[in-house]
């Protein structure tokens, strides 16, 4: 499950807020070419490589898990597992929303060779744009959350247990938070600010540039960026490594002369990737400290 809700943040645009923080800063910094990175773009090379790496997961649990893996489930009585209204309910909401997706995907991708979607956009401020395809997706999210509290279960006449209700209930936003990985993660948050009060984040600023020589291709600083972010992503938040690296990148590139995209695009991708600590991300955290017996 952690490897599977990490790597699923590089599968979509809006999988990761690493991912949203990049597009904030590619408006910020002006890069050339942040037009073209967009929400069925990001799909491209975002599903080929969370299906790849998550593959590789796959296997590494075989591997070092071999007899769990081998182990097999008593098979489920379909008939039970749907009895229930709100799981049914449930199957028609993931029918719906796929659907959904299907729908606005093929829409922008049919008119005008997707143009149109890209085209018109929003500014609601001079530094940020919101193409009419990323506002889409956003409102469509949007939407769907606020339909699993408001969309009541049941189909009339007198009612069972559990119809009435929506999928989910306020109560469910912070019912059975586990503790200890909020305590974990709020631990993290002081480290990080320690970290930020010491200087360390301009320390870097000025030494990386010189760490590289003057006359160096795109891909070897490309490298050293993204090795920065993974060590860096396992003693502190990701999210947060990745909004301080954001900027770095930027500047690294104006002083030698790359183009920033690809090395800030790098930095949002290796800071999802982040599995080797229990504090990389949120998720580690919440498991590590809230499951039992972890």
């Amino acid at each position: 499950l952690i490897y599977g809700a990490n790597l699923g943040g590089l599968a979509s645009l809006l999988g990761s807020p690493a991912n949203l923080y990049l597009l904030l800063n590619l408006s910020i910094f002006s890069v050339e070419g942040r037009g073209s990175l967009h929400f069925v773009s990001w799909l491209v090379f975002g599903l080929p490589m969370a299906s790849a790496l998550l593959l590789g997961g796959w296997g590494l649990l075989q591997v070092t898990q071999r007899q769990t893996m081998g182990s097999r489930l008593p098979d489920p009585d379909l008939r039970t597992l749907t009895s229930t209204p709100l799981l049914r309910m449930g199957l028609r909401w993931t029918y719906a929303w796929a659907l959904a997706w299907v729908v606005l995907l093929a829409a922008a991708s049919t008119s005008d060779g997707g143009r149109s979607w890209h085209d018109l956009t929003w500014r609601p401020a001079g530094w940020l744009e919101i193409t009419m395809l990323d506002g889409g997706a956003l409102a469509l999210s949007i939407l769907f959350a606020l339909l699993l509290f408001l969309w009541p279960t049941g189909s009339g006449g007198k009612r069972g247990p559990g119809e009435g209700r929506g999928l989910l209930r306020p109560s469910d936003l912070w019912r059975e938070i586990p503790l200890k990985g909020v305590l974990l993660g709020l631990g993290v948050l002081a480290l990080l600010l320690v970290v930020a009060r010491s200087g360390a984040v301009e320390w870097l600023a000025r030494g990386l540039p010189h760490l590289l020589p003057s006359q160096v291709g795109l891909f070897p600083v490309a490298l050293v960026l993204v090795l920065v972010t993974i060590f860096a992503t396992e003693v502190l938040s990701n999210t947060t490594v990745s909004t301080v690296l954001f900027p770095l990148a930027a500047a690294t590139a104006l002083s030698l002369g790359l183009d920033p995209l690809p090395l800030m695009l790098g930095v949002s991708m290796a800071s999802t990737c982040a599995f080797m600590t229990p504090v990389a991300t949120p998720v580690n955290a919440l498991a590590f400290g809230g499951v039992g017996d972890v």
